[in-house]
């Protein structure tokens, strides 16, 4: 479920490109971390987004 595309932009009948469903959730999550506490550590900050990332796609397959 992770490596689905957020947004598929379809290359051929089987073959997708663009952000995955698990980085577009990272980058939502990190751009609310950088504006509450700043850009102190980026790779803790990224650590942290995709830990929500995997929270929520977990949620989300629990949920159908």
């Amino acid at each position: 479920m992770q490596d689905q595309p957020a947004f598929p932009q379809p290359i051929d009948a089987e073959y997708f490109y663009g952000l995955t469903i698990r980085d577009y959730f990272a980058a939502r999550v990190l751009n609310g971390l950088i504006s509450k506490y700043g850009p102190e550590n980026p790779k803790v900050g990224a650590e942290i987004a995709y830990k929500y990332a995997d929270a929520m796609l977990k949620v989300r397959g629990e949920r159908g």
